[in-house]
């Protein structure tokens, strides 16, 4: 039997764990509170307010350092708050890992929870596992100077080189590492999972655009996100007071909901009724949100770069368009709105793709890595 399997003790790193809101925060609190079915799953994550600094959640043991300079969990974390959450976790990670006697360590992203594992397990001699998430590889919009640096290249490099396997969310951040870093070792590709709640809904038949067509989008209010390419594709419509919104007349047309809790998100779209899920990013590591609108029965157009292009099949199960080109998005709204068929085989195959990333099924994926590599 593998060492794994006989201790089950493993040390989850990852600056985002929920309440955090965000993606990587998400993929990390589903995939723990499954792999904690099986092994004991400690985690050490930053202090977020309202959270305790210590609590066990369905057994899994969630550890909370301080983290300065990051004025909203709802905010994308700075370089001072990635900064200091490797300068408190580090002592906390060597005193847990003599603790609880943790098999391996485990970092999602390599900055800042990958610098915290190649340290702490190297000096410790335990394996570090690292699954490399997005804007810690690349971003064409975040910190673009960072991934042109000589130096945290070869930081990045050094710790992935030196962690017992390298998983990946989707081809794209594989192919961004292979590229930028030069790293040339085995990688894995295994999603994230889409949340229970998500799993568990019944498909739903699509809503008639009778008259109007209304459009979801849920995501963080930042650049990286192109909300404006949205907007500017609903004022391309031939309507006078939608063409307004170029003028920032939005008031009638757009509605800012602010922020929805992720366990809020399928009785929000439930409420809403949209038709059609509408998200242009300029990049996206995986795009979990694509998932999840698929979950809740809606058709998915999304840009044509980024890690949803493993699962969104352009005119099968979904559209992908060109990043920024509201024309394009415009268009397929529109064809959607006259082709309610086209639109219920959409909904109908991008709710089987969605079926397809259970937490269970993602976390056999991961077992098996350390099972092979641990």
């Amino acid at each position: 039997m593998s060492r794994v399997h006989r201790e089950q003790r493993i040390l989850i790193l990852n600056h985002e764990y929920p309440p955090i809101p965000g993606g990587a925060s998400i993929l990390t609190g589903d995939l723990v509170s499954e792999i904690a079915k099986e092994h004991r799953a400690v985690v050490v994550t930053s202090g977020c307010a309202g959270a305790p600094r210590h609590e066990k959640l369905d057994g899994i043991e969630v550890y909370r350092v301080p983290c300065f300079g990051r004025r909203s969990a709802h905010l994308y974390p700075t370089v001072l708050s990635l900064a200091t959450y490797v300068l408190f976790a580090l002592p906390r990670v060597f005193a847990l890992a003599r603790k609880y006697e943790v098999v391996f360590i485990h970092s999602f992203a390599v900055i800042a929870g990958g610098v915290v594992g190649h340290i702490a397990g190297r000096l410790l001699r335990v394996p570090h596992f690292c699954t490399i998430i997005g804007a810690d590889i690349y971003s064409p919009i975040q910190r673009r100077w960072l991934y042109r640096n000589r130096l945290y290249r070869l930081m990045v490099r050094r710790i992935l080189n030196r962690a017992r396997h390298v998983v990946s969310l989707s081809t794209e951040i594989k192919k961004q590492c292979r590229s930028i870093y030069k790293f040339d070792k085995p990688i894995t590709v295994i999603a994230p999972p889409i949340s229970a709640s998500f799993c568990s809904l019944p498909r739903e038949q699509s809503n008639e655009a009778n008259g109007e067509i209304r459009i979801c989008s849920i995501s963080r209010l930042v650049k990286r996100k192109s909300l404006d390419t949205i907007l500017e594709a609903v004022a391309h419509r031939n309507d006078p007071a939608l063409r307004y919104l170029r003028r920032l007349g939005i008031e009638e047309q757009v509605r800012f909901v602010g922020h929805v809790p992720h366990a809020e998100v399928v009785s929000f779209v439930r409420q809403t009724k949209p038709h059609v899920f509408v998200l242009v990013s300029h990049h996206e590591g995986f795009g979990l949100a694509y998932l999840e609108a698929m979950a809740c029965g809606l058709p998915v157009i999304a840009g044509d770069q980024g890690g949803q292009t493993d699962f969104i099949v352009d005119g099968e199960n979904g559209y992908l368009v060109p990043v920024g080109d509201s024309r394009a998005v415009a268009d397929r709204i529109r064809f959607l709105k006259e082709h309610p068929a086209v639109r219920a085989q959409l909904v109908a195959r991008a709710y089987a793709t969605a079926q397809e990333f259970t937490p269970a099924r993602i976390a056999n994926q991961y077992r098996k890595v350390y099972e092979e590599h641990g």
